[in-house]
């Protein structure tokens, strides 16, 4: 599988577990961002490779 399709929604799984913590944080600040139609608003997510972050993020915006 290549890099492409590793991302689709489609191959990532259904949830994310031990991430509850920072879903949370990511979901609750993407809901006031959306609330105030996105102004004024950013967001920096950083780790190291393969701890979820992108996954989170689909997962998150997935229920959103």
């Amino acid at each position: 599988m290549d890099t492409i399709e590793s991302l689709q929604d489609y191959s990532l799984p259904t949830m994310i577990p031990c991430r509850e913590k920072e879903k949370k944080y990511i979901k609750d600040y993407l809901v006031n961002a959306l609330d105030s139609n996105g102004s004024g608003h950013s967001l920096y997510i950083s780790g190291v490779p393969g701890i979820g972050k992108t996954a989170s993020l689909l997962e998150i915006m997935r229920v959103l």
